[in-house]
């Protein structure tokens, strides 16, 4: 009886703590946030293997109001969650596989800095609140739909004689390309490819169905190459695979 006490007095004082401590954050804090740099990279018609490429550390960050934590990414790989204080109206929260103690502090609504014990700092800007709404569940955050709109969403006329119409949405379908109902865009670069900027077409009827591709934008003109496998992921630019212009 003692034991179910203390426990249920231990809980109470855990919800407890976490409404006090959510009463104390503001608001504005809550929300998925993009680095800067890198965010203005994109919107300014850098391709997402470059943006990477000169922005690498510190991606992107999640401070969940649901899960009360941090989610953080320093290589848009993998999100790992952090418990988090307030301090002087600043998020702290510490890394301890990198033994970095991070603290964010807003500018205004829609700006923070971070800074941490290495020297790092770094500016984060909100994501737009149109991608928000797609990445709904806490630590699947990825800049994929940003990415999306800016480079692929649309409908296109291939430059053949065929002039067949395919169509990219936000989500990641990909319409009129035989075999395919499915595209990926990749974002994270920092196990390469070196050379080329890399999305996969797979079918989502079929298991284990992805193929790697190379592609680059020009203007309205998208061209996606295949990729010859070399050696494991070392895989090499080919022969185009579509050539198509945006309607």
């Amino acid at each position: 009886m003692k034991t179910l006490i203390i426990m249920s007095f231990l809980l109470s004082m855990s919800v407890f703590a976490q409404s006090t401590q959510k009463s104390q954050i503001n608001s504005n804090f809550y929300g998925y946030w993009l680095n800067v740099d890198y965010y203005n990279a994109l919107i300014n018609g850098v391709t997402p293997r470059e943006a990477y490429k000169y922005n690498e550390p510190y991606f992107n960050i999640i401070i969940s109001e649901k899960e009360n934590k941090v989610g953080f990414s320093d290589d848009l790989n993998e999100i790992g969650f952090y418990d988090f204080t307030i301090s002087n109206s600043s998020i702290i929260f510490e890394d301890k596989l990198e033994n970095s103690t991070n603290t964010v502090t807003l500018v205004n609504n829609e700006m923070f800095v971070l800074k941490n014990n290495k020297g790092i700092t770094k500016d984060f800007i909100k994501y737009p609140e149109k991608y928000q709404k797609e990445n709904m569940t806490f630590g699947s955050f990825l800049p994929h739909f940003l990415i999306n709109d800016l480079y692929f969403k649309g409908d296109y006329i291939t430059l053949d004689s065929l002039k067949h119409e395919v169509s990219f949405t936000l989500d990641g379908e990909i319409i009129g390309v035989d075999g395919y109902n499915k595209y990926y865009v990749l974002a994270n670069y920092h196990y390469g490819p070196p050379d080329y900027n890399s999305l996969s077409l797979s079918n989502s009827n079929i298991k284990k169905s992805s193929q790697y591709f190379a592609w680059e934008k020009s203007n309205d003109t998208l061209t996606i190459f295949s990729t010859i496998d070399t050696l494991g992921l070392n895989y090499k630019k080919g022969d185009v695979f579509l050539k198509l212009k945006k309607k």
